[in-house]
């Protein structure tokens, strides 16, 4: 290998960045090329910067630990230990929900304790009588439907779940993959309380399927291991920028607002990457890799494959709308709360100063002096009509239903995010396209060629995971190219 030779990084987001530094640590002398199709990198971990307000995550967004050393080392130099945050224990994610018209802060499961005793008695019959179900996880279920009825039984699936997944996808079960039941934490029900639970988990199957009550109060033993980071400053910005200055120290060349219009190949090695921007096109020649790390659609169009026979199903429109507070938002210490509630707008709302204390107090709040920063995400169906909707007021309305904040009186400012924003539904319509594209991908047996970025179908929704992807597939196509 040359010192002339090129890794191209397509796409700008966390798991692009640790990439390009886990790459430089293993080929010094690569010269690497990260393609980001906007001005900004960081994707859905950077933050919306407001002039009064400072920044603004989109959403709630901290970095977990992987099961990789090398990766998390990375990570951990990114910051100086001493700017980082560290979330462990029952500590290092915090989440609720809202169901049945009541605010649950202690667990993110769906709680039958709340309903009627002869409610709770027939799930409980229904539930046991299918606990012998084994084996039961969403790579081996063909739907959401069936994971959820061989998990639970088909009574708490058809009369509580399915309304909640309408709730939040706009489809029913039947036609979700079992994979998107990894993006909610719906994987266990509550049925019984702390006393009665601490005997019940000593059972696999019970502990599989049941929720413990309290998420800050679960035994030590069954803890995760892995920790949470998150900024001491608040902003996941700052975590960005600490790393594209690293990057920039040995030598990436980043390429904003530009985009891959072609891949040409020869001898199942992509040996040239076109690409284009507002004003200009450049080619970089002499790939050594190529390291897909956005949606795979553009790659298939790069590489002149046909389309799937079949259309996609559109995603949710998504609207980011920032509430800042006087007073400290009623969420009981949890980070953020998804709501289930049939006919509300609202997906999750997230609490930053609960995990950064840094949020309430940050300097960058000029007009906003110790408020509360409180982000409410909107989804709404891909025909919805949203010119008409007042998206800062329904998100106040129902901030006070769920009694989030107290009343109107404690807003001291409303910020709306730009509502270009979509949010993926992995239908298995859409699975199924997704597996043939890949198909079509891997056919071409590219040598060079990785494919990093998010997965759905693969499971592969989170941070972590796609991280954890990045480094194994990383580490085999250099093994290979080096081995021929």
């Amino acid at each position: 290998m040359s010192d002339t030779s090129n890794a191209v990084i397509v796409g700008g987001g966390f798991s692009a960045l640790v990439s390009a530094l886990l790459l430089h640590e293993k080929q010094p002398n690569l010269k690497i090329h990260i393609i980001e199709k906007t001005k900004n990198l960081g994707g859905l971990y950077s933050s919306f910067y407001d002039e009064k307000a400072g920044y603004l995550d989109q959403g709630m967004h901290i970095i977990y630990e992987t099961s990789i050393s090398s990766v998390n080392k990375i990570i951990w130099s990114l910051m100086d230990e001493d700017d980082w945050l560290v979330l462990d224990g029952n500590r290092k994610d915090g989440a609720g929900i809202y169901h049945h018209g009541q605010l649950s802060t202690r667990s993110p499961y769906l709680d039958l304790r709340v309903l009627p005793k002869n409610l709770q008695h027939r799930y409980i019959a229904d539930f046991m009588a299918h606990l012998s179900n084994v084996n039961i996880n969403a790579k081996n279920s063909r739907s959401a439907e069936e994971y959820f009825t061989n998990r639970f039984g088909p009574l708490i699936y058809g009369e509580l779940i399915n309304p909640v997944l309408k709730k939040l996808w706009r489809k029913n079960g039947s036609q979700l993959d079992a994979q998107m039941t990894r993006v909610n934490l719906m994987d266990r029900i509550i049925f019984f309380d702390e006393d009665l639970m601490h005997d019940l988990m000593l059972s696999p199957a019970l502990r599989s399927r049941l929720g413990f009550p309290n998420q800050l109060s679960l035994p030590v033993k069954y803890r995760s291991p892995q920790r949470g980071l998150y900024p001491r400053k608040f902003g996941m910005s700052h975590v960005i920028n600490r790393t594209k200055e690293k990057l920039e120290k040995i030598g990436v060349v980043f390429h904003f607002n530009s985009e891959v219009n072609s891949l040409k190949v020869s001898d199942q090695h992509i040996n040239t990457v076109s690409i284009s921007s507002k004003n200009k096109s450049n080619d970089i020649d002499n790939v050594y890799l190529v390291n897909w790390a956005s949606p795979i659609f553009p790659l298939a169009h790069s590489l002149g494959l046909s389309k799937p026979s079949t259309h996609f199903d559109p995603p949710l429109k998504q609207v980011y709308i920032f509430v800042l507070s006087s007073e400290a938002p009623s969420m009981g210490g949890a980070y953020y709360i998804y709501s289930y509630e049939k006919g509300a707008a609202t997906y999750r709302i997230t609490d930053y100063a609960s995990y950064c204390p840094d949020a309430q107090f940050s300097s960058e709040h000029k007009n906003f002096p110790s408020c509360y920063p409180i982000c409410v995400e909107l989804h709404f169906s891909y025909n919805d009509k949203l010119d008409k909707i007042d998206f800062s007021e329904l998100a106040l309305v129902e901030l006070e239903k769920y009694g989030i904040i107290s009343s109107r009186g404690v807003v001291k400012g409303v910020i709306l995010k730009d509502t270009n924003a979509s949010f993926p539904v992995l239908t298995l319509g859409n699975t199924k396209n997704l597996a043939v594209i890949r198909q079509k991908v891997d056919a071409l047996e590219l040598k060079n060629l990785i494919i990093t970025g998010l997965s759905p179908e693969k499971g592969i929704f989170f941070l972590h995971d796609v991280l954890e992807n990045m480094a194994l597939e990383l580490n085999n196509p250099i093994e290979n190219i080096q081995g021929q």
